[in-house]
């Protein structure tokens, strides 16, 4: 398991970095994946945008990976082959900005790279949804507060 070099700054850091609005919407986001799986946490520093990525893992492998700038947050999930397959049996019941993000992403070697902007409302209202294709919730339905 890696070490983490750098702490993870605190929400007045990040908060002066991104802005308040933009912790605002990734304290939801991070609420929802909170509440609904429970994951270990690595956040990896970038030295070059001075903010970081925030990972849910849990037995060796990635369920989302928050990534931070200053411009906001994205939600970068990968889906293999049977998660694509799995969503595009679901598709219809995805809005078009989630349909467009991954229609427009790269398929790569090991999957399918789609970073979902988190401001948008109505992809973090789908999150949950999103991450169910990867891996069903290990949680009970708990307080969406949960961040």
């Amino acid at each position: 398991m890696q070490k983490n070099p750098l702490p993870r700054p605190s929400r007045e850091e990040l908060a002066a970095i991104m802005g308040k609005d933009h912790i605002a919407l990734l304290e939801e986001a991070l609420g929802k994946v909170r509440s609904r799986y429970e994951m270990d946490e690595l956040w990896t520093p970038d030295r070059k945008s001075g903010i970081g990525e925030l990972k849910f893992r849990r037995g060796g492998k990635t369920l989302i990976t928050f990534l931070l700038d200053a411009q906001g947050a994205r939600a970068l999930i990968i889906y293999g082959r049977k998660e694509r397959d799995a969503f595009d049996a679901l598709r219809d019941s995805f809005c078009a900005a989630i349909c467009t993000v991954y229609d427009e992403s790269r398929t790569y070697h090991d999957g399918k790279w789609m970073a979902f902007p988190v401001e948008r409302a109505d992809i973090r209202e789908q999150l949950l949804a999103l991450l169910a294709i990867k891996r069903r919730p290990n949680r009970k339905n708990l307080s969406q507060n949960y961040a």
